[in-house]
């Protein structure tokens, strides 16, 4: 069972567990809270050095689309990630349904309609396998071009969904 940081931590406003394990006999604090920019959100952790008082180097995770930090059934501090890259739409759209509406602000509304568009361009995707070895240069030349033209086309069907998207 999932419950869910209400609100999500940031910096500004860490979630902080005290009584954290610090090497083998020390106790201390741990702060947790997720860092939202232009490459999506990771999650941060920090531990409060016991011997000088002062919070160590904080621990980045990688990035993700969306991350929500949750405690699970051992009180421990969780991170639930929705990532749409890496999911089939129905997986995406159960596990939405887990996180609590007042977790969803606007920048987790503009993932969602990402998401949503993502998934609906898939539907035009069909993948290829072509043989490429003694390929001459203008065929390479003429197979990039054809590429290129084709990622446009994918460009142009997600910005139609993703205009007439809503969450």
């Amino acid at each position: 069972m999932k419950k869910f940081i209400k609100p999500q931590p940031t910096e500004a406003s860490p979630f902080v567990v005290d009584n954290y394990p610090y090497g083998f006999k020390l106790r201390t604090k741990i702060r947790y809270w997720v860092e939202t920019n232009k490459k999506g959100q990771r999650v941060l952790s920090q531990t409060l050095n016991p011997k000088t008082q002062k919070w160590n180097k904080p621990k980045p995770s990688i990035y993700g689309d969306m991350i929500f930090l949750y405690k699970d059934e051992r009180e421990h501090i969780k991170s639930f990630w929705l990532t749409p890259e890496y999911t089939e739409e129905q997986d995406y759209l159960e596990q939405l349904k887990e996180i609590p509406a007042e977790l969803i602000g606007e920048y987790q509304k503009e993932r969602i309609k990402t998401a949503k568009a993502i998934f609906k361009t898939r539907e035009h995707i069909t993948l290829e396998i072509v043989e490429t070895t003694g390929e001459t240069k203008e065929q390479r030349t003429a197979r990039e071009k054809e590429q290129a033209k084709t990622k446009a086309n994918i460009g142009s069907i997600f910005n139609h969904y993703y205009n007439e998207e809503s969450v």
